[in-house]
């Protein structure tokens, strides 16, 4: 292994552990907000539907989106044929 070899594996395990702590920060920050009574199945869901609207955002933001017009003519198209 060379030194620019090793130098990217270290940069790597750095970002992936950053990347990591910022993951058990905001499950940190979801259980806390969840109720006391919540059980494991509600914060399972509460992560899902956060995920989906992370990547609902990013779609957005990449400009992969579909206008409400353009749904519904190729909806009625669909069904009229």
């Amino acid at each position: 292994m060379n030194l620019y070899t090793g130098c990217m594996i270290e940069k790597n395990i750095i970002r992936r552990d950053s990347m990591m702590q910022v993951a058990k920060n905001e499950l940190l920050d979801l259980v806390n907000q969840m109720p006391d009574e919540c059980d494991l199945e509600d914060v399972q869901y509460r992560l899902y539907v956060l995920e989906k609207i992370k990547r609902g955002d990013q779609a957005v933001e990449e400009g992969r989106v579909i206008s409400h017009e353009d749904v519904k003519s190729r909806l009625s198209a669909k069904w009229q044929s």
